[in-house]
């Protein structure tokens, strides 16, 4: 019995261990490059904005001077107007040339130019600067989109750009805010190299979003379920497991409490930078959640003995509040995913993560009924026999899950696991940084050639994917590409003859 207790911890240290590095292999990439547009429009740069949950999507022509934008402004609801525009003449608000949007109360957008030239402007429709032509915008799953082609001046290689976004009733639209996020929400457009330069130290609010969605899944999805699974199914081993089950329990669910204390409080930091809608339901789960896990810590502490008459009063409130912190973790997690719209990587790895827990709690309940059952006849040879299944079980399902561990520990970069069509063999490979992307390819200095293999994963087969070499400069301008727009290709496979310098 001491062998299959310790086995059993190890069972969990692996699966506590290995869970955060699944959840940090798994994503990755800015939020901005999974977005699809209707009619299948494709722009050849993208950004998340810093400030007000705004995205800016743009192809840039240099021959014609021309821009094409989709400003994408989430989070908001139908009394809300936005607007993103170009200031020629200099940083901030007055000089823009803006586009400015919002819903009607017939279930239609609105959308027009409006120039701003003083700082008590009513966004009044009128002429820009420049042509603006394609103007049109959506409203959709609290979401606006202004599509927009804007004609700038000859040899134009980077632009002052400004968002913002205020309330509106009818058809009047009323001042923005003047704190915080409201005066940040401006930045610079490289065009040339295909860059965006925000305001104010650019993408902390990013970061904060990315700190408060892992901080609170890894504490009340993945640290607080396993406390529960050590008190359940440790304990299920036997007098042999005391008082080892009761420490693993405590020093999970104490640590998940405060680990998810540090979520709540980017939480709140979040809420105070965010302007509009600050997701009363997501909150207010949040303080239940907080409420009840301070209601069990100081449980801990009022705990009878184990033989006073009133022990089975506390072991039903423990109990039954521990279900509802787990049942209330769950949905808040999901919920919080729907509001911060990360990439998809981040919720593969979470809800992969959260099916094993579950699986592996299954499996471990169905030995627990079978140890029970197995004591209730005496069959004491079987009752050792399925014990050792169960905790095996539960052994395979973290040693499954732990490779993630293994890889993100190991060094080695993941392009060379790749297998190439037709058994083809590279020299060398590299994980590019974005966009999912690798790159394998072997070069022959005698002849200038250069033979290589494009990888661009996790894309849809309504995508066209693109590598190039530029041989004047660094960026998009002058790149020289190979494209593929097949579905379902994601190799790009050519041989290229590099000219010596």
């Amino acid at each position: 019995m001491p062998t299959q207790k310790l086995v059993f911890l190890l069972c969990l240290l692996i699966s506590f261990f290995s869970a955060p590095s699944l959840a940090l292999s798994v994503a990755g990439g800015s939020s901005c490059s999974d977005a699809v547009f209707p009619n299948n429009r494709v722009f050849a740069s993208c950004t998340d904005l810093p400030n007000l949950d705004s995205f800016l999507h743009w192809t840039y022509t240099p021959s014609s001077s021309t821009l094409h934008i989709a400003y994408r402004h989430s989070q908001i609801s139908s009394s809300t107007w936005v607007a993103w525009g170009i200031n020629p003449t200099s940083k901030g608000m007055i000089g823009t040339q803006a586009i400015v949007a919002y819903p009607k109360p017939d279930g239609t957008v609105a959308v027009f130019t409006s120039p701003v030239d003083s700082y008590g402007t009513q966004l009044r429709e009128g002429n820009l600067t420049f042509r603006v032509s394609d103007l049109s915008a959506m409203f959709m799953d609290n979401e606006m989109v202004i599509f927009a082609t804007i004609e700038l001046p000859v040899n134009t290689t980077s632009v002052n750009h400004v968002w913002q976004d205020g309330p509106v009733s009818g058809d009047n639209l009323g001042m923005h805010g003047v704190s915080g996020n409201h005066l940040q929400s401006m930045g610079n457009l490289n065009l040339s190299s295909g860059q965006a330069f925000g305001s104010h130290g650019g993408n902390s609010k990013t970061k904060l979003k990315i700190a408060h969605g892992v901080l609170n899944a890894v504490s009340w999805g993945i640290m607080m379920p396993l406390g529960f699974m050590a008190a359940r199914y440790l304990k299920a081993l036997g007098p042999q497991a005391d008082p080892l089950w009761f420490y693993t329990h405590v020093s999970l669910q104490l640590s998940g409490y405060f680990l998810g204390m540090a979520g709540g409080a980017t939480g709140l930091v979040l809420g105070g930078m965010s302007s509009g809608n600050h997701h009363p339901c997501h909150m207010g789960i949040g303080s239940t959640l907080f409420a009840l896990g301070l209601l069990q810590i100081s449980a801990l502490f009022l705990r009878p003995a184990k033989d006073h008459k009133n022990r089975h009063i506390w072991n039903w409130f423990h109990h039954l509040t521990g279900y509802l912190v787990l049942v209330l973790s769950l949905v808040n997690i999901w919920v919080g995913f729907t509001i911060l719209k990360p990439a998809k990587g981040w919720m593969i790895g979470y809800g992969s993560i959260s099916g094993a827990i579950m699986l592996t709690s299954l499996i471990l309940e169905v030995w627990k009924k079978m140890t029970r059952d197995g004591k209730i006849n005496g069959a004491q040879a079987n009752v050792n026999a399925n014990t050792e299944t169960g905790v095996s079980a539960c052994l395979l399902i973290s040693f499954f899950s732990a490779p993630s561990l293994a890889l993100s520990v190991a060094g080695g970069s993941s392009c060379s696991n790749s297998v190439l069509p037709n058994n083809q063999v590279f020299a060398s490979c590299t994980d590019l940084p974005n966009l999912d992307s690798f790159l394998h390819w072997t070069y022959t200095p005698s002849s200038s050639t250069l033979h290589i293999a494009y990888r661009h994963s996790q894309v849809s087969s309504s995508s066209c994917v693109a590598w190039g070499i530029n041989p004047t400069s660094e960026g998009m301008i002058g790149t020289q590409a190979s494209n593929r727009s097949i579905p379902k290709a994601r190799w790009i496979r050519c041989s290229l003859h590099v000219t010596s310098r």
